[in-house]
């Protein structure tokens, strides 16, 4: 039973972790909407800085210091992006989930991303 359990606490970390992700594609796709132009960083999406955690609640808490599951990061110059979720507690299955400006999710894992998003 506790195996089961294990993978369910994933499947809903997981789920916060898609859901964020999009979050900031969202973010990104305003910031390009009002300024031509892709944010380079987190920051400038009023993020709490370049990268933060993702905590267990689906709160943006600043890195390092900040507790959470997932710490979220974004690669980007002003033409396209792309942002992901990297596990901070193993996740053996999906590991680091992604998703870039075009809409192309990616997992880490051997699960693939038919099995992660």
């Amino acid at each position: 039973a506790l195996p089961r359990y294990g993978e369910q606490v994933h499947k809903t970390q997981r789920a916060l972790a898609r859901a964020e992700l999009q979050k900031v594609v969202l973010r990104q796709e305003q910031y390009f909407t009002e300024q031509r132009a892709y944010a380079v960083n987190l920051a400038e999406l009023g993020y709490p800085g370049d990268r933060y955690v993702l905590s267990r609640d689906g709160e943006a808490r600043a890195w390092p210091g900040g507790k959470g599951i997932y710490l979220i990061t974004m690669e980007a110059d002003r033409g396209a992006f792309r942002v992901a979720a990297v596990p901070l507690q193993v996740d053996s299955r999906c590991g680091t989930l992604s998703l870039d400006g075009l809409g192309i999710r990616g997992a880490g894992g051997p699960g693939g991303v038919a099995n992660c998003w």
